[in-house]
């Protein structure tokens, strides 16, 4: 029996872990248009149904460069509806940083 209370006692006190580590994932996973150089990057992630990115082959001009950051490739899997609206999010993201 003192296995089930340890049990029990170690799930009562995971609940709450679970529940920060969803909120933290979920925080991460939301798109920033910080965490981007194109704003367009930001507003296909949002409106895709999936994404993967995955590291570009390094090159040895790449290597000189020392404080950027890795480049990476997106991949977006998006329906052409969504695709559609994301356009349209698009131009009126990228009108509103031209100060047109």
């Amino acid at each position: 029996t003192s296995g089930g209370r340890d049990d029990s006692a170690a799930s009562a006190s995971g609940a709450p872990r679970k529940k920060r580590r969803a909120k933290e994932t979920a925080a991460a996973a939301e798109p920033s248009a910080q965490n981007f150089i194109n704003v367009e990057d930001a507003v296909l992630l949002r409106h895709a149904a999936f994404s993967f990115s995955f590291p570009a082959p390094s090159s040895a001009s790449a290597g000189s460069a020392g404080s950027s950051p890795p480049e990476r490739r997106i991949v977006y899997g998006i329906s052409r509806e969504a695709f559609k609206k994301a356009a349209k999010e698009m131009q009126t993201a990228l009108l509103s940083l031209g100060g047109e």
